[in-house]
């Protein structure tokens, strides 16, 4: 196909004559797109040639002789997709300065000479599909500036010993099997941009890494195994901008992070472990932050103190994380959200033209239903708002009718009028009655290409999704109430392309919602079309089923969908992820559903909620031999612990509350060396705590609560605790002596006693105890009066003392009385702090 100059069909191949070579004086050559094969021996005859360019050609070998061009300083040959092998002859261009080898998709190496390309400076190899591996002597080319390796998606290493230091520009994104960086890649010292996104299998960073004292530009977004930051980033002080995003097992950042004293733009969206930050965050001067992380439950005050901010994002996350950004922005006088309700005024005209003097990156527009006029829409020209970032548009009934016909049909008008601009990145509707959308939304891959966040939430009569799988950006999608939606097949893909970029999928309240295709045939000899998912939440869709299997997520919560787990595993399908993290939650498996979690082997955490009707703990769960977190609560109907629970030696965290029908833990349980917290709340079957809890010497929290019918007393192996650092017992009204041995727990820094009425006092190895920073007592009024008179020597040296909430500072040398003190705290004083996943 194709036309030439004279509009006649381009032959199918085209051969250089051999006479080219009298072109002696040929100094630059660009043949890009034309169907040449190959290039004649005496080609390279041309002595002067200083630029050649065969771009998207068709050659499948360049000439052994190519060293004839003895002044060729710029080679490109990109896009030559057959294009297996380069001459050896490659590494005698002394002036190559320029090499351009993208999109060589079949180049599987290069020859060993291509190290004495002593002036190279700029080398492209990105989608060099098949590229295997670098020459050890890759090192070789001290005069590197530029050099990309993106999308070489079967690269697992590079050199060991490679040090660049002339390097400048590093792009190795999408190298999917990429497993670590070479320890020298600290020797890059002028290396000022470093891309590793899309970098799935990179678990952690060299420690000199931390020497690239030049370094700007960092992005390690979608590196899905990243699982911390070297203690020593802080070291990286000319660095201005860092991407996190879709880091999915980024549990923390360093609190060295503090020291990058020129970061300007900060995102750590969707970096779903990622539980806290780091109070130096608020040292930084920076102008973007993007926390729209799920996990994240408090944010530091320190970043209140922050003046630079320009932008604040937060999309998803903890309500107190909401709140507090939306503080931090009327404080910093950021940009705020412009905000209008539609109501009607003289003559059926509506206020809706209020909208366009709205200045702002947020834009929430609400009652839509009350736009009667529609010319007032085309004033606010929200297509023109190259500015606007999120925009959320509302329609609101009154009552509980649905709207008239013509409403609705006047609703796709309205929607029609309301195009955002190309630039949003955040979209959310609300109400909207129609049937149908507006073209720009069955267009919204080429009407919205950066669109990042979508929520369509409580439309009563759409019965087909937008090819919403188009959007090559699109990063979360929630899907809220959509009744008439049974099925998402092939539409919602549109020509089929993986949604490479789609790490979120909230689905709720779906209820008719039955199937959904992860194939577009949803046979499983398909590519599959959600590869890389991080979190699935599917709360009330009691009917769905994915085909052929369900996305290989990270995370998972399903509550009150019970259909969805998959009876066959899942299959073939290639993903880049593994499940994680499962919560499940009110879903009444029947037996043969639970045992479909065999097909979860790779669980680190399991939490179970209000599963009723399960008597007997799910032997699937045996096979989980990973798992490092189980939480049990609100089982009802649960009546015993299996014998095998002590297999699951890599348990940590181990939690069971509101298990009213469990009256005793397995003996095997002692087998459980690596367990850090056990927590007990509302086990009123539980009479007694085993002797064997003393083998846990790895234990550092102790949470015990209303367990009422405990015994009397603690059991004497906890001596034997000596890694325990919290012990927090709360409602034991049986609860009468606190044992002398207490006092040989020489790691506790905190203990808390409530609701314990028969404890009357403290044992004297209490004083033992120099490591205690806080001790807290609520509603043991015996207790209280004896810390505040005859035994307030036994709590003089602990720090903090709260007795009902107030501090107290009491006792005068080693056996006085002296006076004692109670002073309410003007903040409060309890420093104490859970395991992320136990929730309150």
């Amino acid at each position: 196909g194709g036309c030439s100059v004279e509009g006649q069909p381009t032959p199918s191949s085209i051969v250089l004559p051999s006479s080219i070579h009298q072109l002696k004086l040929l100094r630059y050559l660009n043949a890009t797109g034309l169907p040449i094969t190959s290039l004649p021996n005496s080609f390279c005859r041309l002595r002067n040639m200083q630029t050649l360019i065969f771009s998207n050609c068709s050659l499948q070998a360049l000439p052994e002789n190519i060293s004839g061009f003895n002044k060729l300083c710029y080679l490109d040959i990109s896009s030559n997709m057959n294009l297996s092998r380069l001459p050896s002859s490659l590494g005698k261009l002394s002036e190559l300065s320029f090499l351009n080898l993208s999109g060589c998709f079949t180049l599987q190496e290069l020859p060993e000479s291509i190290c004495e390309l002593a002036n190279l400076q700029h080398l492209d190899m990105s989608k060099c599909c098949a590229l295997k591996s670098l020459p050890d002597k890759f090192g070789s080319l001290h005069k590197l500036i530029f050099l990309n390796l993106s999308c070489c998606y079967i690269l697992s290493k590079l050199p060991d010993n490679i040090s660049l230091e002339c390097l400048e520009h590093l792009n190795l994104s999408d190298c999917h099997a990429l497993e670590t960086l070479p320890e020298y890649v600290g020797n890059f010292q002028k290396l000022g941009s470093l891309n590793l996104s899309d970098c799935y299998k990179l678990t952690m960073l060299p420690e000199s890494f931390c020497q690239l004292g030049r370094l700007k530009h960092l992005n390690l977004s979608d590196c899905h195994g990243l699982k911390q930051l070297p203690d020593c980033i802080g070291n990286l002080n000319e660095l201005e901008y860092l991407n996190l995003t879709s880091c999915p097992k980024l549990q923390e950042l360093p609190e060295s992070i503090g020291k990058m004293i020129k970061l300007k733009h900060l995102n750590l969206s969707y970096c779903i472990m990622l539980r806290n930050l780091p109070s130096s965050l608020g040292c930084l001067e920076l102008q973007v932050l993007n926390i729209s992380c799920t996990s994240l439950s408090d944010l530091p005050n320190s970043l209140g103190d922050m003046t630079t901010l320009t932008q604040l994002v937060v999309l998803v996350g903890h309500p107190k994380v909401i709140e507090k950004a939306w503080h931090m922005q009327r404080r910093q006088n950021l940009s705020r959200p412009g905000r209008l309700d539609v109501q009607e005024i003289d003559r059926g005209s509506s206020n809706i033209v209020e909208a366009a003097p709205l200045s702002c990156c947020e834009l929430h527009i609400g009652n839509l239903a009350h736009v009667r006029q529609l010319e007032d829409i085309d004033t606010a020209k929200l297509h023109n708002r190259m500015d606007l970032r999120q925009l959320s548009l509302y329609w609101q009934f009154e009552g509980a009718k649905l709207p008239e016909l013509n409403t609705i049909a006047a609703g796709r008008s309205v929607l029609e009028r309301l195009t955002p601009p190309r630039t949003l990145e955040q979209l959310i509707l609300t109400g909207y009655m129609s049937k149908e959308f507006p073209n720009w939304m069955s267009c919204i891959s080429s009407s919205l290409p950066y669109l990042t966040y979508l929520m369509l939430s409580n439309l009563e009569r759409c019965d087909i999704l937008p090819p919403i799988g188009l959007l090559r950006n699109l990063r979360c999608l929630f899907l809220n109430n959509i009744p008439n939606i049974r099925k998402i097949g092939k539409e919602f893909y549109g020509e089929g392309k993986p949604c490479l970029k789609l790490r979120c999928i909230q689905l709720a309240s779906m209820d008719n919602l039955e199937e959904w295709r992860t194939t577009k045939s949803g046979e499983d000899n398909d590519e599959f079309l959600i590869p890389n998912l991080h979190k699935l939440d599917l709360l009330h869709c009691p009917k769905l089923k994915f085909m052929p299997y369900p996305p290989r997520s990270i995370e998972w919560m399903l509550e009150n969908s019970s259909e969805v787990l998959p009876e066959q595993g899942f299959g073939r399908l290639m993903s880049s992820t593994l499940p994680y993290g499962m919560a499940i939650i009110n879903c009444n498996f029947s037996q043969d559903k639970w045992e479909r979690l065999q097909h979860f082997p790779t669980l680190d955490s399991l939490e179970l909620t209000s599963s009723n009707f399960l008597g007997a703990f799910p032997n699937s769960i045996q096979c989980f031999t990973s798992l490092r977190t189980l939480l049990m609560t609100s089982m009802n109907d649960l009546e015993t612990l299996p014998h095998w629970l002590g297999d699951l030696v890599s348990l940590e965290i181990f939690s069971i509350s509101d298990c009213r029908r469990v009256i005793h833990l397995p003996e095997s349980m002692k087998n459980l060396t690596a367990l850090k917290i056990l927590r007990l709340r509302k086990c009123q079957g539980l009479d007694t705590l085993p002797e064997w809890l003393g083998h846990l010497t790895s234990l550092e929290n102790i949470h015990i609560q209303d367990c009422c019918s405990l015994s009397t007393r603690l059991p004497d192996s906890m001596m034997n605790l000596t890694a325990l650092r919290q012990l927090r017992l709360v409602g034991l009204k049986g609860l009468e002596i606190l044992p002398e041995w207490l006092g040989l727990l020489v790691s506790l820094r905190e203990i808390i006693i409530n609701l314990s009425p028969k404890v009357t006092s403290f044992p004297e190895r209490l004083q033992n105890l120099t490591a205690l920073l806080e001790l807290q007592i609520w509603n043991c009024p015996r207790l209280i009066e004896r810390c505040q008179g005859e035994d307030s020597y036994k709590i003089s040296h602990i720090p903090t003392v709260l007795l009902n909430g107030k501090r107290f500072r009491g006792g005068i040398g080693e056996h006085g009385l002296g006076l004692s003190c109670l002073i309410t705290p003007s903040r409060p004083m309890n420093r104490f702090t859970h395991h992320a996943k136990l929730r309150e």
